[in-house]
């Protein structure tokens, strides 16, 4: 019984790691963005057939359990 928990132990410190390390290395990306500008599409018909949509008005909100905040907004 003793080896299952070591093993159970083992598996959840190596997960807790490789989540930690996707973080940091997601987080180094975002970190070295300009922090006043965002650029993208906005579009519609999902991931597999997106198509874009031109002249559309865009809010970025803060993420937060309240009402947030408004961040920026784009025409």
């Amino acid at each position: 019984m003793n080896k299952i928990s070591m093993r159970n132990y083992m598996v959840t410190i190596t997960r807790m790691l490789l989540a930690g390390a996707a973080v940091l290395l997601t987080a180094d990306g975002v970190l070295s963005a300009n922090p006043g500008s965002l650029s993208g599409v906005v579009q519609t018909g999902g991931t597999s057939s997106s198509q874009p949509l031109p002249n559309v008005h865009v809010t970025l909100f803060e993420a937060t359990t309240g009402n947030g905040m408004a961040l920026g907004g784009s025409n």
